[in-house]
C-alpha cells in the first residue's frame, strides 16, 4: 500500500530535478483478510528521496540503472507484512505458526506513453529460507482536470508462485493438528486489484494526495483457513511538500 503512495508522487513531477525530497504526514488503512485480525488504520510520518541514482520511499529502495523521461529500469529491495498469531483474535489461529516478514528484491520497469503508464516488476523473498517470488502489471492513466487536480485510475494484475503462497498462507500438517484447521497447500495464483488516486496541487511544492484499492485475492489465498475476506480494500491520504534540488542537465 505505501508502494502505491510512491507510484502517485513520481507521476505528478512537471520538471526534472538532480534529486526530490518529499517530507510530509500520510495516513494508510486497510481491511483485513485474516480470520480474528481487526482492520487498520494508522498515520505515518512520510519521508521520500529520489534522484538520478537512488531513492527511498518506504518500503522500498534501489538503484535506477536505467531513469530518463520514457523508460525507468530500477534494481530494487522492498519490505513486505507477515503474519503474527497473537494479533488474531480467533483461538485456532493463535496456534498457527508465525511467518516473518517478507525482504524482497528484485527488478522494476516503468514506461511512461501518452496512453498512460505501463509498469512491470519481478521479486524474490530473500530473507526467509524459500524460493518465493512474485510479480506485478500495472497500468495507469493520469486524466488532468484542472491545473492543480488530477486523476489517476488504474488496474493490474499481482502474481505469487506457490512457495510464498504455501510460506503465508498455507497450512502445515504441525499446524492442522494443533490448530484444527485442515491442512492447505496452495499453488501459485493471480490477484487482480482496480483503484484511484487523486491529486490536488495547493502549490508548486505542496499538494495532498488521496487514494484507494480494491484487491480480489486469488482462490489460492482465499481458500486458506486463515483468510475469511474474498477482497481487500485499501486507503491513503498524505499531505506532503516537496524539496527540489537544482534541474538535471539532458
Amino acid at each position: 500500500m505505501k508502494r502505491a503512495i510512491l507510484l502517485i508522487i513520481l507521476a505528478i513531477s512537471s520538471h526534472a530535478y538532480a534529486w526530490e525530497l518529499d517530507i510530509g504526514l500520510a495516513g494508510i488503512g486497510h481491511t483485513s483478510i485474516y480470520r480474528g485480525m481487526d482492520d487498520e488504520a494508522i498515520p505515518i510520518p512520510y519521508v521520500g528521496f529520489d534522484s538520478r541514482y537512488l531513492f527511498l520511499h518506504f518500503p522500498s529502495a534501489g538503484v535506477h540503472i536505467i531513469k530518463n523521461g520514457i523508460f525507468t529500469i530500477d534494481a530494487k529491495v522492498s519490505y513486505g507484512s507477515g503474519f503474527d498469531p497473537d494479533d488474531s483474535d480467533d483461538a485456532d489461529m493463535k496456534k498457527l505458526d508465525r511467518r516473518k516478514a517478507e525482504l524482497a528484491a528484485g527488478v522494476g520497469i516503468k514506461l511512461k506513453t501518452h496512453y498512460g503508464t505501463l509498469e512491470l516488476e519481478a521479486m524474490a523473498d530473500v530473507r526467509n529460507e524459500i524460493d518465493a517470488t512474485s510479480g506485478k502489471l500495472q497500468y495507469s492513466y493520469m486524466l488532468p482536470l484542472t491545473k492543480h487536480f488530477f486523476l489517476i485510475p488504474k488496474l493490474g494484475v499481482e502474481w505469487s508462485n506457490d512457495e510464498r503462497n504455501r510460506y503465508h498462507y498455507g497450512i502445515s500438517s504441525d499446524e492442522s493438528s494443533r490448530s484444527g484447521f485442515a491442512s492447505y497447500t496452495p499453488e501459485s495464483g493471480r490477484s487482480a486489484f482496480i483503484g484511484l488516486d487523486s491529486m490536488l496541487l495547493i502549490t508548486d511544492k505542496a499538494y495532498i494526495i488521496l487514494g484507494g484499492r480494491y484487491k480480489r485475492l486469488s482462490k489460492e489465498i482465499y481458500d486458506s483457513p486463515m483468510i475469511d475476506e474474498r477482497g481487500q480494500i485499501e486507503a491513503y491520504a498524505a499531505i506532503l511538500y516537496r524539496f527540489g534540488g537544482g534541474e538535471e542537465s539532458h
